[in-house]
């Protein structure tokens, strides 16, 4: 069984998060995305405490997806040190996954 995946990454703009999301989708790396936003980032950058507003972007993909879709977000990523962190799914319901499964591109773990 193919395990379900959610990454997250930052920006600080809404296009910027809805680029990322469609090239993921095109790519049948993922199956959805969610933006949210604006939230408020703070931060330590070159020895500076920094506040901005970002937008949020999470992906749902499977495990043997993570490192595509990751390399996928950093190639397109505006930032020179983007974050993007995942976390493997403990719950998930059977139709969700299901659904998830047959909407990304198909790879074997």
């Amino acid at each position: 069984m193919k395990n379900i995946i959610i990454i997250h990454t930052t920006v600080t703009c809404l296009e910027d998060a809805r680029k990322i999301a469609t090239i993921l989708l095109e790519q049948n790396l993922i199956g959805c995305a969610q933006i949210d936003g604006p939230i408020e980032s703070i931060y330590r950058w070159e020895n500076s405490i920094e506040t901005s507003k970002e937008y949020r972007l999470s992906v749902k993909s499977t495990t043997a997806l993570a490192t595509e879709v990751i390399e996928t977000i950093e190639e397109n990523h505006p930032y020179d040190v983007p974050e993007i962190i995942g976390n493997s799914l403990e719950y998930c319901s059977s139709g969700y996954r299901n659904w998830l499964v047959g909407e990304v591109k198909n790879v074997s773990t």
